[in-house]
């Protein structure tokens, strides 16, 4: 990342020799600023452990993961609960980006505090959370909107993450709640019959009127 010092010197050098004006330094501290900014958005979230979402702290290629337990039943506990630290204000949207191993088979699911008092609201959209038990590492992104982070759940928490079955573990590697949209999830759910046409043109054709023309489609 750019350093503030480089980018005052790099201002410096460009304005005193005349050779760009003070436009394009304001262009380069205000890049510096948005990548700034942009990592800064989102903040690591860890579990909190007990009732039924107890987890043991093991290492899963060769990183620290969190795996739920069996319970007295003989059944893997299902849940994972976290707690926001600093919770946004209500009503706003949050992302939830999230690394897993694939164990198992069926959906990674996920319910939060939202407003209107719910507190165990289904995530609206998502991608990556199906597991097919492939031990793979993978990634799933889930949309909370509206949400209202109280610990109004079990153990006090604001969200939890759910496992697709109670004959195995439910492993995660790291939780992460983002301010913004990842752009894996953008692309899934794109419209882009919505977006302007993007392919060839023609110079010679006058594309002002549909008069003398034939449409076909």
């Amino acid at each position: 990342m750019i350093s503030m010092s480089s980018v005052v010197s790099y201002r410096r050098i460009r304005v005193n020799s005349g050779f760009a004006p003070m436009s394009f330094s304001l262009l380069v501290v205000s890049l510096w600023l948005a990548t700034t900014c942009i990592q800064s958005f989102g903040a690591d979230l860890r579990p909190v452990s007990g009732a039924d979402g107890i987890f043991e702290t093991v290492r899963q290629n060769g990183k620290t993961a969190w795996r739920t337990v069996r319970n007295g039943s003989g059944d893997y506990n299902r849940y994972l609960y976290f707690m926001v630290p600093t919770p946004p204000h209500p009503g706003v949207a949050r992302y939830l980006e999230i690394n897993y191993k694939d164990v198992g088979n069926g959906a990674l699911g996920v319910e939060y505090n939202s407003e209107g008092r719910q507190n165990y609201r289904p995530a609206s959209r998502s991608c990556g959370q199906l597991m097919r038990g492939t031990g793979e590492i993978r990634t799933a992104v889930f949309e909370l909107t509206e949400v209202d982070f109280r610990h109004a759940q079990n153990l006090g928490a604001d969200f939890r993450l759910i496992g697709p079955e109670i004959s195995s573990p439910l492993v995660i590697l790291s939780v992460r709640l983002l301010d913004w949209p990842p752009p894996v999830l953008l692309e899934k759910n794109a419209q882009p019959w919505l977006e302007p046409y993007k392919g060839p043109s023609r110079s010679d054709v006058d594309a002002s009127s549909l008069q003398g023309k034939v449409v076909c489609g």
